[in-house]
């Protein structure tokens, strides 16, 4: 401090206005009747305002979710966590509305508190929805009796003849299509993934489409059974009308010895004189 003196009047010199102040920078300088005062801000103190305050020591920071305090001269820093922001680290990020998209765009963002989570789109996987999902890798298989190509984010179907539809779950029924050689000599039978043709004969192949050459002694043979057959059928019809027929003259005899006694034809008999029965033996 510095007063000059002259004849008869003291003259005050402002440190603060001509720099001769040694206030610390950021302090705020006043002068004062011969001399000057330091106003110290937040973060130091002293006379000149030169003594840093480690508020991370003291623990009035005001650091907040968990970050750490870094004291520096005349204040300190907070060193937030992942997912905040600002001075005291209280502010959440939106993690959703950032760049790049935190779901590599093949999933639904989510933002929480510090955090963000990713619901994925059909096939992908991972926490970011990184990853391809293979959909053919199944225990079951998703394409039936079709074969499964897996594609980035989706799969694909290759069906086998036979069949159709997204997972080769439709059966073709081959029977029914019109303008085809299909079991043109035949009767198709449809079954899941195919068909099975009945030949008629003559013909053979998987379609009935091959001309099979014809066994004329099987052809023979066949007409033998049938006329044996035919023969034996008659022999036995016969066989039944003479059992009948004998079986009716049989009776018939039995029937005409029964009658009513007569003491006449008895005694004739006896006698030996049997001759020609009246006509009311007769009737009896």
């Amino acid at each position: 401090m510095k007063i000059w003196k002259m004849e008869k009047y003291e003259i005050d010199i402002n440190e603060c206005s001509d720099g001769t102040n040694t206030c610390y920078e950021g302090s705020t300088c006043i002068n004062t009747d011969g001399g000057y005062i330091c106003t110290c801000p937040g973060g130091v103190t002293g006379p000149y305002c030169d003594i840093d305050i480690n508020e991370c020591a003291e623990g009035d920071h005001g650091c907040t979710q968990g970050s750490t305090c870094l004291n520096i001269f005349g204040g300190f820093v907070c060193l937030c966590p992942t997912g905040f922001n600002g001075s005291q680290c209280n502010e959440d990020i939106n993690e959703c509305l950032s760049l790049p998209l935190p779901c590599t765009g093949t999933g639904n963002c989510t933002n929480t508190i510090g955090n963000y989570t990713c619901s994925c789109n059909p096939g992908f996987t991972g926490t970011r929805c990184e990853s391809d999902l293979n959909e053919c890798d199944t225990t079951v298989p998703i394409c039936n009796t079709g074969t499964c190509m897996n594609i980035h984010g989706s799969y694909s179907c290759m069906c086998s003849p036979g069949t159709t539809g997204d997972h080769c779950q439709t059966d073709i029924d081959e029977c029914a299509e019109t303008n085809t050689t299909i079991c043109n000599n035949g009767t198709c039978q449809n079954e899941f993934g195919g068909y099975t043709c009945n030949c008629f004969r003559g013909y053979t192949g998987v379609d009935c489409l091959i001309v099979e050459p014809i066994d004329d002694d099987e052809g023979t043979s066949r007409l033998s059974i049938i006329i044996l057959a035919v023969v034996v059928f008659v022999l036995l019809l016969f066989l039944v009308v003479v059992v009948v027929v004998v079986g009716l003259r049989i009776v018939r005899r039995k029937s005409r010895r029964k009658g009513v006694y007569s003491p006449a034809a008895v005694e004739r008999e006896s006698e030996g004189t049997v001759g020609p029965r009246t006509e009311k033996e007769r009737l009896l």
